[in-house]
């Protein structure tokens, strides 16, 4: 199954527009991070106050959606965020997200991204 909303978003985070990026949430979003519980919030407007501080941080940022799989209003995508302006900056996940189909919106989502390279072997 097809979600638009994930095209809409994909598109808006390569736009670099986070107001067309805060519109493809419902206003009490859910953003869990289960391993970095200090990086969970909630609430549309977050979202579009995190994509600015984002965009400030990392002007050149690109996403890429490399693998997705859907069951029902839950899907599973393997994300890739890369800096187009080729610097070797880059994470990597997977994102599950939760679609009110009705809505065609993005309720809740898991996020499991972390920076490329920056863990050393021990």
């Amino acid at each position: 199954m097809s979600h638009p909303v994930i095209d809409r978003l994909s598109s808006a985070l390569n736009a670099r527009d986070p107001d067309a990026i805060a519109e493809c949430f419902v206003e009490d979003y859910a953003c869990e991070w289960p391993a970095h519980p200090n990086l969970s919030f909630t609430g549309k407007e977050n979202v579009r106050r995190n994509q600015v501080m984002r965009f400030d941080a990392w002007p050149t940022v690109r996403a890429e959606i490399v693998h997705s799989i859907s069951v029902g209003d839950e899907v599973w995508q393997d994300w890739r965020f890369y800096d187009d302006s080729g610097t070797d900056k880059e994470q990597r996940g997977v994102i599950v997200l939760f679609i009110d189909s009705g809505r065609d919106l993005i309720e809740r989502s898991r996020f499991y991204v972390e920076s490329v390279g920056d863990l050393q072997p021990s």
